[in-house]
């Protein structure tokens, strides 16, 4: 799957170098050092237990960290990355985006995207405040 989205990065920008690394790779740290954009696309994260696949020290301040994951809003990730200085995203904005999209594919309305936003993080931290009570 990494490869073909890599390949789909690819065509739409060619001068762009892509590509699909295996996180046991011994390039794996140059790479991420050398990089522009690192993007976790990745269900790792969403567990509080999950580890952090890439190494703090190999964060650098260039470096823009897009995290897929928008539940926790804030992986360790993205925590490490805001640490190191990078520029940060996480998934919600992908969510209401879709979202957005699906719904009005549906229902033929568009709704306003401030709203839906908010209705996405009320509902994340009541879930949030459940799942703490516990």
């Amino acid at each position: 799957k990494a490869e073909q989205l890599a390949s789909r990065v690819k065509q739409f920008h060619p001068d762009s170098i892509t590509q699909a690394l295996d996180l046991k790779d011994i390039s794996f740290r140059g790479m991420i050092e050398s990089s522009d954009l690192l993007v976790n696309a990745t269900s790792n994260g969403m567990k509080p237990g999950d580890p952090i696949l890439v190494p703090y020290d190999w964060l650098q301040p260039k470096l823009k960290v897009y995290d897929l994951i928008y539940n926790p809003l804030e992986t360790k990730l993205i925590q490490a990355a805001k640490m190191q200085g990078c520029q940060t995203a996480n998934g919600l904005g992908m969510l209401i985006h879709q979202g957005a999209l699906a719904f009005g594919i549906w229902l033929g309305i568009q709704p306003p995207l401030d709203v839906y936003k908010k209705s996405i993080l009320d509902y994340l931290q009541g879930r949030f405040k459940m799942e703490g009570d516990k």
